[in-house]
């Protein structure tokens, strides 16, 4: 068996070129190197002598891994008597899902599964020289050897105390030295326990997290940016994601709703020229998890285009993309605050996004000593008077293009945000589903919009007993009203007012029918009663309005309006004080 080089070729343009240089070789079979300094790990090698295109055998002194600050390749063969470096093409296919690209002046090496570049270098003399090349020296390993965990096994030579540890089920060290310690094992001496396989094959836990101190020191050092969704209700543009960029430096917050993942790069390229033109700042750090929108091929050519690092979290680790997580959290607890005390549907929670970032960002902070993100990013106080109550009632004036001179001046709607771009306030209209951008608005903040029942109902005789404000008690008030069960029914408020010895009455229903039990003077002759129709009228006036929840004084004042009449005469009138 043979292993292969070229170097017999490549011998003429070697001069010069110094023992830590490597050249990508594509006749060679194996990575080979020269210099035995550089390698980390040395095994002993079998007698496989390696044959040059001249056919000189020369021996192998060893197989190993060499490992630097920029290279990094696994299973090298040691040949002293190389003239140069040579890093085999093919094994470094061989070695995993690896592109070789080149070029007139130079070369890259990309990894497919994680798309990063871990290898470039140029053409210098019609060779490639290596600059920079790091190719897993595990992952290539394991594809020739194997684990051997026959240390980590009992074994005769096995010390008493790792016994006893195999014995009692694989116990703490801490507890078996408890146990060691009241004798209960005769004189078992006591040691640390650190190699058993099955306790860190079965018992392996993840790693603590250390408190990240580090806080850039610029505004675009650094921008973190996840996503949320997808939402089980869209929102009314139809959105179902939203995206978040948070700048580290001043934890200012940016949202962009969104309706599927492939908006993503749009998004980005827009966030990105805002930095640019508002903040004269570039950014040199993105961090991220590993979604699918923040690794694909387009995104990466983006970010390499611009000189961006690409800092990705580790799989199943959303510890190391903490700031967006938790940020993602406060947002979302905000939102079913305002949902559920406001009762505002769900299909409103992307306006709900907007607007609690907005305010988030207006928030004094102890991140920031005090000092709000907008304070902190903007360098002044924001205006605080302009805020209102999510959710709640206002009045928006129609524009001229909805209002005619016999039309309502204005609507009643629902606050939802704050004009983007516009001194304003975004508001919805729920019976024309119109969204207005105004800023000729009256806000009724202690009502919330979604509380105002949209129907009315008849009253029930129950509900005037209890709110009807022209009577002090419940039973003076039940013998003057009908019992009707199945109708709702209302109240005449009546009220005599002498004058000239005649009784005038007023109500506020149609006269009642003359009362043939009204006692009359013996000497006097009585009139037959008129004779009535007895079909039944319906009533074309509109109902009583009850006032339920206005103070007994004034419910006093409004019995006396009540009571008031229109004199028909000018007898009647010259007598009304009033």
């Amino acid at each position: 068996m043979f292993a292969s080089s070229s170097i017999g070729q490549l011998s003429h343009s070697s001069s010069g070129m110094s023992h830590s240089e490597w050249v990508l070789d594509f006749g060679a079979s194996h990575h080979m190197s020269l210099d035995s300094s550089s390698f980390t790990f040395m095994s002993p090698s079998s007698s496989i002598p390696v044959m040059t295109v001249h056919g000189t055998l020369m021996p192998l002194a060893g197989v190993g891994s060499v490992v630097t600050p920029y290279l990094s390749l696994p299973n090298v063969y040691l040949i002293p008597k190389l003239k140069l470096n040579l890093a085999s093409i093919g094994q470094i296919c061989d070695s995993g899902d690896y592109l070789v690209m080149f070029s007139s002046s130079f070369y890259c090496v990309q990894d497919l599964q994680s798309k990063k570049l871990i290898g470039t270098g140029c053409r210098e003399n019609g060779l490639y020289i290596l600059d920079e090349l790091k190719v897993s020296v595990f992952v290539a390993a394991t594809t020739t050897t194997t684990v051997d965990l026959s240390s980590f096994r009992l074994s005769p030579s096995s010390s008493s105390f790792y016994l006893w540890h195999s014995r009692l089920v694989h116990v703490l060290s801490s507890r078996l030295r408890f146990l060691a310690s009241t004798r209960a094992l005769e004189n078992l001496n006591t040691c640390y326990i650190s190699d058993c396989s099955g306790c860190k094959l079965a018992k392996f836990f993840a790693l603590p997290f250390n408190r990240n101190i580090f806080v850039s020191s610029s505004r675009s050092d650094l921008i973190h940016s996840d996503v949320w969704g997808p939402s089980s209700i869209a929102t009314k543009s139809g959105s179902r994601y939203y995206v978040s960029f948070i700048n580290d430096h001043t934890r200012y917050c940016w949202v962009y709703l969104m309706k599927q993942h492939s908006e993503f790069y749009e998004i980005y390229t827009a966030f990105q020229a805002l930095v640019k033109t508002q903040h004269f700042a570039i950014i040199k750090c993105f961090r991220c998890d590993l979604g699918g929108e923040y690794t694909s091929n387009k995104f990466y050519q983006l970010l390499a285009l611009d000189g961006t690092i690409h800092e990705t979290s580790c799989t199943d680790t959303p510890e190391q993309n903490r700031v967006t997580e938790r940020k993602h959290r406060h947002i979302v607890e905000t939102i079913h605050s305002l949902l559920l005390s406001v009762f505002v549907p769900s299909e409103f929670w992307g306006e709900v996004v907007l607007s609690v970032v907005s305010l988030i960002n207006t928030i004094p902070s102890s991140h920031n000593s005090g000092f709000s993100h907008f304070e902190k990013l903007y360098g002044y106080v924001p205006d605080y008077s302009s805020f209102r109550v999510f959710g709640c009632t206002c009045f928006i004036l129609h524009p001229h293009v909805e209002r005619s001179k016999l039309s309502s001046r204005s609507a009643i709607c629902v606050f939802l945000d704050y004009g983007e771009g516009k001194k304003g306030y975004r508001c919805f209209d729920p019976i024309t589903q119109k969204l207005y951008v105004s800023r000729h608005v009256v806000f009724l903040e202690h009502i919330p919009f979604f509380s105002i029942p949209s129907t009315t109902h008849g009253l029930t005789r129950p509900d005037i007993i209890h709110i009807y404000p022209f009577f002090e008690d419940s039973d003076s008030l039940s013998s003057q009203v009908p019992s009707t069960s199945n109708t709702p029914f209302h109240v005449r408020t009546i009220c005599t007012h002498h004058s000239a010895g005649t009784d005038t009455l007023l109500s506020g229903t149609p006269e009642a029918p003359f009362s043939s039990t009204t006692p009359q003077a013996s000497s006097e002759i009585v009139d037959p009663p008129l004779r009535q129709s007895t079909r039944i009228h319906k009533s074309t006036k509109l109902p009583d309005f009850f006032y339920s929840y206005y103070s007994s004084s004034f419910t006093s004042f409004l019995a006396s309006i009540h009571c008031l009449f229109e004199p028909s005469s000018y007898k009647e009138a010259i007598l009304d004080p009033l």
